[in-house]
């Protein structure tokens, strides 16, 4: 199966009508917001790399898989809205995560994590 389903949302139900519109929304991008989606979710991934080790190994404490979300969701928008080099179509997304944004990125994280964990309680 698909590994990804399983991750998207609290339920166990995944609204295939949404899943279908967003299936659709991207199919009707052109390749530059396509490029950008992709470059979005890629930050989002390496994010949700960085909350899991984090919380693995007990730097990050008080998240839950809801936080992680929004955290996930608010550095992959800022970082690709905020981006003067986001690169072009046909760019590949892992030039766009070089070296010096993954650590911009962990940094964000962290303060990100630290944030939302202090206003939870």
């Amino acid at each position: 199966g698909d590994g990804a389903v399983g991750a998207v949302g609290g339920g166990g139900g995944v609204d295939l009508a949404a899943a279908a519109a967003e299936a659709a929304r991207v199919a009707s991008l052109g390749p530059e917001d396509r490029y950008r989606e992709d470059v979005k979710k890629a930050v989002r991934f390496y994010v949700r790399k960085q909350l899991k080790q984090g919380i693995k190994e007990k730097k990050l404490r008080g998240l839950n898989k809801e936080l992680c979300g929004k955290i996930e969701e608010k550095i992959a928008a800022k970082v690709v809205e905020g981006s003067t080099s986001l690169g072009a179509p046909g760019d590949s997304v892992e030039a766009f995560l070089s070296k010096q944004r993954r650590e911009k990125v962990k940094k964000m994280v962290e303060s990100y994590a630290a944030s939302y964990a202090k206003a939870k309680k």
